[in-house]
């Protein structure tokens, strides 16, 4: 029986690539800095902050990382705040069969939270939201090993989904159920090269699988 849900937040829950795109314009417009001379799939699938770090390092530019960050945030901020998230009907699913639901993100927990304050989310409520800014910069499976101790649930009991490579990986190496849905950068054929234990299309499908 599966006792908590835990999402990936870009791409998975909230389709955010547009919305990252165009606060990536929005900084090199008025900065002059460019975010794509770093490959796109390491930028969804890296901190943040690291992501910060190597623009800094690669731009040459008299801002240092942690300004790029700031400025970065805030524009990111403005364009994730009318983004809607996923299959909120089977979210209230969940919610109504005493199910956790809770988000782990390298995001920024001010971006995610900008969304979740959108009127369009907020009958949606997560019992916990993990980033690595707000939580000792822990990588994915560390978290997911808290939520089992949090939550006293075996292995088997959690779902952590996500769409990228890294989820899967890191929903493995924390020994918990990985599903992957084919909503972000990688297609279903190359999700089913990482062998998740549950490969799904959309959102929505999650739920054929919670019992």
């Amino acid at each position: 029986m599966i006792k908590v849900i835990v999402f990936d937040f870009d791409l998975t829950l909230v389709d955010s690539f547009r919305a990252l795109h165009r606060a990536w314009r929005d900084f090199e417009k008025f900065h002059h800095v460019s975010f794509f001379k770093i490959p796109e799939k390491k930028i969804w699938g890296m901190p943040k902050e690291l992501v910060f770090k190597k623009i800094a390092q690669q731009s040459g530019h008299k801002l240092d990382w942690q300004q790029i960050r700031d400025l970065g945030i805030g524009y990111t901020k403005k364009h994730f705040a009318h983004l809607k998230i996923r299959a909120k009907a089977m979210l209230k699913e969940f919610k109504r069969k005493k199910i956790k639901i809770g988000i782990v993100s390298y995001n920024f927990y001010s971006t995610v939270s900008a969304v979740l304050k959108n009127p369009a989310n907020r009958n949606i409520k997560f019992d916990f939201i993990f980033t690595s800014d707000k939580n000792s910069k822990k990588k994915k499976h560390q978290f997911l090993n808290h939520i089992l101790k949090l939550y006293k649930i075996k292995k088997n009991e959690l779902i952590y989904i996500g769409d990228h490579s890294q989820d899967i990986e890191a929903a493995k190496k924390a020994g918990v159920i990985s599903a992957a849905v084919a909503t972000g950068l990688f297609s279903m054929e190359q999700l089913k090269k990482c062998k998740p234990d549950i490969l799904i299309s959309k959102l929505i499908e999650l739920k054929k699988y919670v019992q």
